[in-house]
Order: C-alpha cells, then sequence, then structure tokens
C-alpha cells in the first residue's frame, strides 16, 4: 500500500471532471427544488423541473475537458510584456525535486492517478468489492519555459489538471489464490477506460504544459540567481498547472518485446477506510 499523499480532489473538481457525478448532483438539485415548491406554491414545482437542463447545460459548459481544450487552444507561446493573469504555454522542466507516481514508482513532475477496480483486504485477501479510489494529485516544483522566460511554479501555489481519461492504464485480473495479477502501463484506450485498472497520468521533464494564473517578474531574488527564473506564480488563487488534452490510443495488441519495455505497477492501492 502507499502513502495516499496529498489529495487536491475537491466536490465542485468532481462537477467539473465527472460527467454522472455532475448531473447527479444536478438531478438531486431539481428534485429537492421541486419537494420544497409542492410544500411552499405548487405551482413553482414545473419552474423546477425546468431548471435541470439548465443546470446540466452550465454543468457542460464548466466541463474540464472542455475548458482543457479552451486552455489549450488559447494559450500564448511567449509572455505578454506585462505580468498578470496569463494563459500560456511552455516547456517543464525538473528543479530539485521530484513526485514518485503510487503505482509505477516512477519519478516524475507530477502525476494523477486513480485506482478502479477490486478491493484489497487487510490480510491481504480480495473482496469482489468494486470501486473507484480517491483521485490523488502531487506535484513538485516546477520550471517552466515560456520563450525567453521561465516560470517558478511551486507545488503549493499550483494545481496539476488533466483530462481523467488520459495517461496510461494498467488492467487489473484479481486470481483465485487471493493475489493479483498486474498488467503493464500502456496508452489509455476506449477499451481500457472499462476495465479494472490502475491509471496514471505523469508529468516529465521535457513535456508540454499550459500555465494558468497570475504571474509576477522576478527582481533581485535569490532563486532567480540559482535557477534562472523571470516569473513567479503570484496572488491569492492558485494557479492552473495543464496536462496536454490526450488522444485516446486505438485498441490494439502490443508484441511482447515492446510490452517487456512498459513500465509495470510496482505498488497496490491503499486498503479502503472501512
Amino acid at each position: 500500500m502507499f502513502d495516499r499523499g496529498r489529495h487536491d480532489v475537491t466536490f465542485g473538481q468532481r462537477i467539473r471532471s465527472e460527467r454522472l457525478f455532475g448531473n447527479a448532483m444536478a438531478a438531486g438539485a431539481c428534485a429537492g427544488a421541486v419537494a420544497i415548491a409542492n410544500l411552499v406554491a405548487p405551482g413553482l414545482a414545473w419552474a423546477a423541473v425546468a431548471a435541470f437542463p439548465v443546470l446540466v447545460a452550465a454543468r457542460e459548459f464548466v466541463d474540464q475537458n472542455r475548458t482543457i481544450a479552451r486552455w489549450w487552444r488559447g494559450a500564448r507561446a511567449t509572455l505578454p510584456t506585462t505580468s498578470g493573469e496569463v494563459i500560456v504555454r511552455g516547456i517543464a522542466r525538473a528543479l530539485d525535486a521530484n513526485a514518485v507516481a503510487p503505482y509505477s514508482r516512477r519519478e516524475c513532475l507530477g502525476y494523477w492517478a486513480q485506482f478502479t477496480g477490486t478491493h484489497f483486504g487487510d490480510e491481504g485477501g480480495v473482496r469482489e468489492d468494486r470501486y473507484v479510489a480517491e483521485d490523488h494529485v502531487q506535484l513538485a516544483d516546477v520550471l517552466v519555459e515560456v520563450g525567453d522566460a521561465k516560470i517558478l511554479v511551486p507545488a503549493d501555489r499550483a494545481r496539476l489538471i488533466c483530462d481523467p481519461r488520459s495517461g496510461e492504464g494498467a488492467r487489473l485480473r484479481v486470481a483465485p489464490n487471493h493475489g493479483a495479477e498486474v498488467d503493464v502501463f500502456v496508452p489509455m484506450t476506449k477499451e481500457l477506460l472499462g476495465r479494472a485498472r490502475h491509471q496514471e497520468h505523469v508529468l516529465r521533464a521535457g513535456d508540454e504544459v499550459v500555465v494558468v494564473g497570475r504571474l509576477e517578474a522576478i527582481g533581485g531574488d535569490p532563486y532567480r540567481d540559482a535557477i534562472g527564473a523571470t516569473h513567479r506564480v503570484a496572488g491569492e488563487r492558485k494557479a492552473a498547472l495543464v496536462l496536454r488534452p490526450p488522444e485516446l490510443a486505438p485498441d490494439a495488441r502490443y508484441d511482447a518485446p515492446t510490452l517487456a519495455e512498459r513500465p509495470r505497477v510496482e505498488a497496490r492501492p491503499y486498503t479502503r477506510p472501512r
């Protein structure tokens, strides 16, 4: 079992990233409004029902995948001449510390990880209990090169955002002898999205990212002298460090030599609290 680490997934982020969950919340809100309207003014019940498609449309507008696509399309390749709110595209570079992906144990600059499958019992047994574990998100300090500028993105001043269909997945097979045979990580496919799996999207040095947030220029700062940073994330709100939108890989079988070179699962998910 691995340490849970930092959990940055909020209720609002779940609504934005999980369509079924968001629509269920909209249906629940409308049902509550209808119940209250029937008690107070029955004529308003139909108005409450009519609010459902409005809430669903609002949820679709703030959908994380659509937002990522909008940010990516609107990102600039260079910084504007003045500091402030920006959407810029650059290359991620490592600083002094890395994160470690929880299932494959790969070193990276950050990761989003999720386990979807069968719960492992405390004594090593397997329960036939399918569930989705809480998302795990972690980010190390990152330097993002945008043209001639270098943006310092501290881990505590940014949140890592990606499409939850993205990254790589390792299919999980539960063996009858209370063990688990795990596969290697391969690019996510539509078929794999419907399977019990370990899933990771890792940010590596050299990957293209988009920074969304407020920046300020650095002047006379030790960080600038040490790493050459020209700007850093500023303001009360955390910046968004956005990973490239994915294209789902085709459902194809890999030959043995290719699979031998892929990373394997090296850690089980944590035991779900009782």
